[in-house]
């Protein structure tokens, strides 16, 4: 007896294209996790960068009671070369040092965006960031000094700032400026996630600068 032979059916196009919006559906899932996972090993970088960094000041000025100058352009070549910073973040280009948070560089070849300056203990609002020369009745010896960073993004702005201004587990933490704003605009630390992503915060929109303000000896 013979048997009949059914012919093989392929798939209808609906079919192939419900496959292929599972398949990508799937492939977007994956994608939007490794970026989660890169942004928090680079939170996370960025973290230990500004601990080590603050440590290692404190440690090539113990016993001092004050930090020399607020001019970016003075403090960064000094620090650089007492090596105050991480190796992995430091690399030379065109004869220059220069020093990049985990986001990397935002303003060009030549300009790093982890910064060090001395800070004033009330500055106005013109005085509130690092600056390549000392403003206008600055004061150069002081015992705090800030570590500045510049973000080209909100999340990694928002989260650096977030996770970053706890006095608790910053010994010696004083002040968080976002774009000029002490605190964000509030009275106290840590920042909020919603205050970190206001529009004058790390919600602006350009490049967001953050100065984390210590004690020179907590």
């Amino acid at each position: 007896m013979t048997q009949r032979k059914h012919p093989i059916r392929g798939f209808t196009l609906v079919e192939f294209a419900i496959v292929l919006g599972v398949i990508g559906a799937i492939m977007g899932g994956i994608w939007a996790m490794s970026g989660s996972m890169r942004n928090n090993t680079k939170q996370e970088k960025f973290s230990e960068m500004l601990t080590t960094t603050v440590g290692n000041i404190r440690g090539h000025y113990a016993g001092k009671a004050y930090f020399e100058s607020h001019a970016v352009a003075t403090m960064m070549p000094k620090l650089t070369s007492m090596n105050v910073f991480p190796g992995d973040a430091v690399y030379q280009n065109g004869g220059y040092s220069v020093v990049d948070n985990p986001f990397g560089s935002i303003l060009g070849t030549y300009n790093s965006s982890f910064y060090v300056c001395g800070w004033m203990a009330n500055p106005t609002a013109a005085q509130s960031k690092c600056d390549t020369t000392s403003p206008p009745g600055t004061l150069v010896a002081t015992p705090l000094f800030a570590i500045e960073s510049l973000f080209s993004d909100v999340a990694s702005c928002g989260n650096a700032v977030v996770m970053n201004s706890n006095p608790a587990t910053l010994p010696g933490l004083v002040a968080v400026y976002v774009n000029g704003n002490k605190d964000g605009g509030t009275t106290a630390l840590p920042i909020s996630p919603a205050v970190a992503n206001l529009g004058g915060n790390c919600g602006s929109s350009g490049t967001k600068v953050v100065d984390f303000v210590f004690r020179l000896n907590p």
